[in-house]
């Protein structure tokens, strides 16, 4: 591990706590090849991480020299087994994390071009080609910066998880955005449309039946960016709105509560599949 003097000073100097941006990112379907496969992919994922942040230090070289930043030291890179947390802890850069998350997928684009396979196009994997899809989700907030047991600079905190939560919303080659993230986006980015480029849900449930609003960022007319509405924000908003439907029909002087849709729904698959309910 390179020494960071940015992180080490945020240890010393702020109780290891600062603002962060975390980019969240998982192979899609890597499980599936074989193993020799995964290691190739593995190889090749790194290679684009590393890439996209050469690419983004070019375009911030200017700040990271007027405020002592050496962006290879002070990017802090979290290996996840099938993906990485890519972490940038930086108070004045609003725009790093879709940035980078952009500069990813236009790598992943190019590479899926040059190597033509019509296994992965069509399954979204194959053995032959270390080609890959990944999913980004991205968060910001305060987390710790820590040393881990092999004392190499780790984070902790709902930031991280967050990031994590919201990847797991998207489709491949998608980036989904928390509120936080995505209010910070738009109040400090100077693009007059830039709230146009995204996509809000409201009423998401993840982990222990937290609701949250999230954004799918659609951008312009990027050829690698992903913007059908992604399966898992479809179902769940459609959920929803079935849901409040619901609760509105009354049956006699009662109204269904959840407990009673429930058991509405399970009659309703006994009948057509005759099979008594649930229960």
């Amino acid at each position: 591990m390179v020494a960071s003097n940015h992180l080490e000073g945020i240890i010393t100097n702020q109780n290891r706590v600062t603002n962060m941006q975390v980019v969240f990112l998982d192979i899609e379907k890597y499980s599936k090849r074989r193993t020799s496969m995964q290691v190739s992919l593995i190889d090749q994922f790194t290679g684009i991480l590393k890439k996209a942040l050469d690419q983004v230090g070019k375009a911030y070289l200017d700040y990271a020299q007027k405020n002592n930043l050496n962006f290879k030291n002070d990017i802090i890179l979290i290996p996840t087994g099938d993906g990485a947390a890519v972490v940038f802890p930086f108070e004045a850069l609003p725009g790093i994390h879709l940035d980078y998350a952009k500069e990813v997928l236009l790598e992943i684009f190019n590479i899926n071009s040059t190597n033509h396979c019509e296994e992965f196009m069509s399954e979204g994997w194959c053995n032959c080609h270390p080609n890959l899809n990944v999913r980004i989700g991205i968060a910001e907030g305060k987390g710790i910066i820590y040393k881990d047991i092999n004392g190499n600079y780790n984070v902790a905190g709902n930031v991280i998880n967050m990031a994590s939560r919201v990847m797991g919303l998207a489709d491949s080659n998608q980036i989904i955005f928390t509120k936080d993230a995505h209010d910070q986006l738009i109040d400090l980015i100077d693009i007059p449309d830039l709230y146009k480029q995204f996509i809000e849900y409201n009423d998401i449930e993840i982990k222990h039946g937290v609701k949250i609003s999230v954004y799918h960022f659609t951008g312009h007319d990027e050829e690698y960016l992903n913007r059908v509405v992604p399966d898992k924000l479809y179902l769940r908003q459609r959920t929803n709105l079935i849901s409040k439907k619901m609760k509105n029909i009354s049956l006699g002087e009662e109204q269904f509560d959840e407990k009673k849709m429930l058991e509405f729904f399970e009659g309703f698959i006994g009948s057509i599949s005759g099979q008594k309910s649930i229960g």
